[in-house]
């Protein structure tokens, strides 16, 4: 199997994780109190304070015409802080989770109301699960806790020069593109960065 397509069932897995993380926030967890009034769209912030550790960004969407990526992969090489990028509340965890030939990984759903919630995977290119425990204790926030826009989620360490954080938003259970609901500010930063360091750049 090759390399490309080991990553490809990696992520496919990753989403297969967030949604169903969305399924039982929806239908399952405790109503949490809505940090986005209804009717209204998310206003975000990067997952992160400034680009100065990233060294790659992977797009949205069909970047294969075999596989669609429904998030930005924020590819760093330093230990980074990973923070909210609106108000939330935690409304999943998964600590060191696994898929078979990948790495472990610690997956975070973000509440804002019944239409929207946010997906952070902390990826940080670990084979074994002692480092993976690592990564796990680098993100303390706890299920049900209220997050504040620009409050530390967790580190994202970094065992490899796959290290990255995974950043997906849906609707209604639905993928969307983050960038169409970044601050200006956000979204200006985000198109300066992408243009030096998108996945499809040289």
């Amino acid at each position: 199997m090759s390399r490309k397509t080991k990553i490809a069932i990696a992520h496919t897995l990753v989403i297969s994780i967030c949604l169903v993380g969305v399924y039982f926030a929806f239908f399952y967890s405790a109503d949490y109190p809505d940090t986005l009034p209804p009717g209204q769209v998310p206003s975000l912030i990067l997952p992160f304070y400034d680009f100065s550790n990233v060294t790659k960004i992977g797009e949205y969407g069909w970047g294969r015409v075999d596989y669609f990526h429904p998030g930005f992969d924020f590819r760093v090489n330093e230990t980074t802080s990973i923070v909210a990028p609106c108000n939330a509340y935690v409304s999943f965890i998964q600590r060191n989770w696994h898929q078979e030939g990948g790495d472990y990984q610690t997956n975070v759903n973000l509440w804002l109301n019944k239409q929207w919630e946010l997906c952070l995977v902390f990826e940080s290119g670990v084979k074994n699960a002692t480092a993976g425990a690592l990564q796990s204790d680098a993100v303390p926030v706890i299920l049900g806790q209220y997050i504040a826009q620009n409050q530390s989620v967790g580190n994202l360490l970094v065992h490899g020069p796959l290290s990255q954080v995974h950043f997906g938003i849906w609707s209604y259970g639905e993928w969307v593109c983050p960038h169409d609901y970044f601050t200006p500010l956000a979204r200006d930063i985000f198109d300066t960065q992408f243009a030096l360091k998108g996945l499809n750049k040289s």
